[in-house]
């Protein structure tokens, strides 16, 4: 994904992209509130940590920043890495919620933070 994404902003001659590997819960490389969107798409169900991950987005993420997340939808309670609806809801209470919805597979929200 990032080779298409390196790919698409050198055809556009793009400026102001700049793709970046790195773990969401180390963001260092980006300043405090220097991010106007953040689009994570079912990122958090992938990674153990996702309060470090939550923590380091919303860190980043400017004041009135948009931010689409979703995530798989846990039918497992064994499942470590799931994002269950208790928690869920604990994200979405952290920002103010734009839309939200959800599918057979996946819950997601826009949100903004505040």
């Amino acid at each position: 994904a990032i080779s298409k994404v390196k790919e698409k902003v050198k055809r556009l001659n793009l400026k102001n992209v700049f793709p970046y590997i790195a773990p969401a819960q180390k963001l260092e490389f980006l300043g405090d509130k220097s991010i106007d969107f953040i689009f994570s798409n079912l990122m958090l169900c992938c990674t153990v940590d996702h309060e470090g991950a939550l923590k380091e987005m919303k860190r980043v993420l400017k004041e009135g920043g948009l931010m689409y997340l979703s995530v798989t939808r846990s039918f497992s309670k064994r499942d470590k890495l799931s994002v269950n609806e208790k928690e869920w809801r604990e994200i979405l209470n952290s920002f103010k919620v734009i839309r939200e919805g959800k599918s057979l597979t996946e819950l997601w929200a826009l949100v903004k933070n505040e």
